[in-house]
């Protein structure tokens, strides 16, 4: 991609796209590479790498392919805040679009409690989670919402600090769109499968 960054093996995806591990050859650095690929709207020819749009969906793909570009514009300006996921690089390309970000070796929290016993003292939650809801509460102050706060998401670095991960657009954050819906059972808020209600700060507080 852009002559730069070798793709790598997929390692997750949902209605939104795809997730892969991938290398930054000027920088040489490995990355995370996020393209946007709604699978239930769009498809691939064999052995081919340009997106192609089924039939009757072009409107809804580049409705959305918009709202992806604009959220990973927002959230590449929030950068400096070190409890996020940081996305350097944006670009279209293949007739869609990829986000660039750090590949950092990590766990979910969900494993690092369980491997914690099943739980964490008060204090060592504090010191998790309170960056993260420092971070949470900079993007709200400039209306961007995460909408997926799961112990998927939330992610346990080598330094043992907790970083937020996996934004993805609104879309894939409720039960009454055109893409297959990514919510955790028992993180996802009750308004996410309420259709046509509004989805805010309180979403992110509830996860």
């Amino acid at each position: 991609l852009q002559g730069r960054y070798i793709v790598g093996r997929a390692k997750k995806s949902n209605g939104e796209g795809i997730t892969y591990i991938g290398c930054d050859t000027v920088q040489n650095t490995v990355v995370e590479i996020r393209e946007f690929f709604p699978q239930s709207i769009c498809h691939r020819q064999e052995q081919g790498v340009e997106v192609q749009v089924s039939g009757g969906n072009e409107i809804v793909f580049d409705e959305s392919l918009a709202m992806f570009l604009n959220y990973a514009r927002e959230i590449a300006h929030m950068r400096d805040l070190s409890a996020i996921v940081p996305i350097y690089d944006i670009f279209e390309e293949n007739h869609t679009a990829y986000t660039i970000s750090e590949w950092s070796e990590s766990i979910t929290l969900r494993y690092f409690v369980e491997r914690s016993g099943g739980s964490l003292t008060w204090n060592a939650a504090r010191q998790l989670f309170m960056p993260v809801l420092s971070a949470l509460s900079t993007m709200h102050a400039a209306g961007v919402s995460h909408l997926g706060i799961s112990p998927e998401s939330l992610k346990i670095m080598q330094d043992g600090k907790m970083r937020l991960g996996d934004f993805c657009i609104n879309l894939v954050r409720r039960m009454d769109t055109d893409f297959p819906p990514d919510m955790v059972p028992g993180c996802a808020a009750i308004e996410q499968y309420v259709m046509d209600c509004p989805l805010d700060e309180a979403t992110d507080v509830y996860g």
